[in-house]
């Protein structure tokens, strides 16, 4: 099977599981869809990623916490998936007007989050119908760098100018959830680095394999919407707890005891008698 086929697969038995216990439950589980391919696109880099903060009403500038729990809590449906291929890195895509992202969950965690922000900026913004693939994809990635570390966060926590790439930047990968690549680039276009001092870290960093392996420096970022609703189909009995374990794919008693542990403890303690 092409990996193509295997992802739309994938895509389309995940959300039909999604939607199983959304049909049990009631749409009005899910926040109200966010509006997709409603902002217009600008020229300037650092406007369209203030843009698409404003969108998700989030502060304008500062670090972007939990990504995956921000964007469920706006409606946005995110789903992480294992593909062995490194070219592939995400998708995005709407299903019954309600936006989703599909993320390959081997890449790292501050791959991931970068690769979401692409993702989300591919289905906020309207693109014009005659630019061209190559240059959407970069501007996308500009304008996900630039939501993920605005200019005046990059000056702020790196300085003004800066002769070298130094270990102490990674304290500021780690509090942005950004890669060094990331962060270097981010950092030239800011001024803080000139070229050359980009263009040595990439030199370096290609020798050691960050390319594609750089180490991780943060928590992966877990989707819980979908585990949420299943848990409070199985709890209110809308659901059997062995039609939760298909959904969910984990262990009957995984479900059972998610769904179920804390009632029986509590009716424990409630034939205990009080001490006096």
């Amino acid at each position: 099977m092409k990996q193509q086929d295997y992802i739309k697969e994938s895509v389309e038995e995940y959300l039909g599981r999604f939607y199983s216990v959304i049909d049990v439950l009631g749409g009005d589980v899910l926040p109200e869809a966010p509006e997709c391919h409603g902002l217009a696109l600008t020229d300037n880099v650092e406007e369209n990623a203030l843009a698409m903060r404003r969108y998700l009403h989030i502060a304008e500038f500062g670090l972007v916490g939990n990504l995956v729990e921000l964007l469920e809590n706006k409606g946005i449906l995110v789903y992480i998936t294992e593909v062995g291929n490194d070219a592939f890195s995400g998708i995005n895509g709407s299903v019954n007007g309600r936006p989703y992202i599909i993320i390959n969950g081997r890449m790292s965690a501050e791959r991931i989050r970068s690769t979401i922000a692409h993702e989300m900026a591919h289905f906020i913004f309207k693109w014009p119908d005659n630019m061209e693939e190559k240059q959407i994809e970069d501007t996308a990635t500009a304008v996900s760098g630039a939501f993920l570390l605005p200019f005046a966060d990059a000056r702020r926590e790196l300085g003004i100018r800066r002769t070298a790439v130094t270990k102490d930047m990674t304290l500021t990968c780690k509090e942005y959830g950004i890669s060094m690549y990331l962060l270097v680039k981010r950092a030239n276009l800011c001024g803080i680095i000139n070229d050359n001092v980009a263009r040595n870290f990439y030199i370096q960093a290609g020798q050691a394999g960050w390319k594609k392996h750089e180490p991780s420096r943060i928590r992966q970022e877990e989707p819980m919407l979908f585990m949420q609703l299943v848990f409070r189909a199985v709890s209110e009995n809308e659901i059997s707890v062995q039609k939760g374990a298909e959904l969910l794919k984990q262990p009957y008693a995984y479900v059972q005891e998610q769904c179920f542990a804390w009632r029986g403890g509590a009716e424990k303690m409630s034939k205990e008698k009080p001490r006096k």
